[in-house]
């Protein structure tokens, strides 16, 4: 195959395929279709880079293709970056971009190598981590498959314990907190988190089962931010979570 395409990272999170001057349009749509089999299988956010610096022109379709791929992948989970000095080439995308005006955010042309480095690490440095404390594993490994599908970086703990010493390594965005785990159950971890300087303000969002409602009056005295009933919606899970991380960055942004 004339064209290549390979991991550029350890985690698998990005695809990267590097074009020759010359390159065959059926061995570039075969080598689409392997990386569209590649994400669906690990299941990560995944960004793809299009190296099309030692290409001239792009072949008809292309952006079909390219477009194909935006629309697999979910929104937040989504970032093309064409790696493309070619001035031809880079009026194709930016015509592209100003015709499909909704991918203006999520495509990316640069320069030189460095500029597409600069530009991955802004991507990766944006992405935030979740820790999910959870004793029954099932439940614990849906939720984290569920926060993994819509981008999050995601690390468990299966006590409260582990959770409160990951939390301090870690330093995550969020805790998302079961109440009755061994060890230490979800109020205790909670309690410990906010007696500590480097966890004392990381939103807390704890699951309790339509049983313990009336004990979460006492976790959110003890400092948790807010509480979803099990069973829950994934829109409900979500919703809580992104709520909580935008009231956090507009915080920080009056702060600054």
């Amino acid at each position: 195959m004339s064209i290549q395409v390979k991991w550029a990272n350890a985690d698998q999170s990005i695809i990267y395929y590097q074009f020759p001057k010359s390159w065959n349009w059926h061995d570039f749509e075969e080598s689409l279709e392997v990386g569209f089999g590649m994400t669906e299988s690990v299941g990560h956010s995944v960004n793809a880079i299009f190296d099309l610096s030692k290409t001239k022109h792009l072949p008809d379709g292309a952006m079909l293709y390219w477009r194909k791929m935006l629309r697999v992948l979910p929104d937040n989970q989504r970032q093309l970056l064409f790696l493309s000095p070619s001035r031809s080439i880079q009026t194709a995308i930016e015509l592209f971009l100003n015709i499909n005006k909704r991918y203006a955010d999520i495509v990316k042309i640069a320069d030189t190598p460095q500029h597409a480095q600069s530009l991955l690490e802004a991507i990766e440095s944006n992405r935030q981590t979740i820790l999910v404390v959870e004793d029954e594993e099932l439940i614990r490994s849906d939720i984290m498959e569920l926060l993994n599908l819509e981008g999050f970086d995601v690390i468990e703990a299966a006590d409260g314990l582990s959770g409160f010493m990951l939390a301090q390594r870690h330093k995550p965005n969020l805790i998302l907190t079961d109440i009755a785990m061994p060890h230490m159950d979800g109020f205790q971890m909670v309690e410990a988190l906010r007696n500590h300087n480097d966890t004392q303000h990381v939103p807390v969002v704890m699951l309790t089962a339509k049983t313990e409602r009336n004990m979460m009056r006492h976790g959110m005295e003890l400092g948790a931010d807010d509480y979803i009933t099990k069973p829950f919606a994934t829109q409900e899970l979500t919703g809580a979570i992104r709520s909580r991380l935008d009231r956090v960055q507009a915080i920080q942004s009056q702060a600054v």
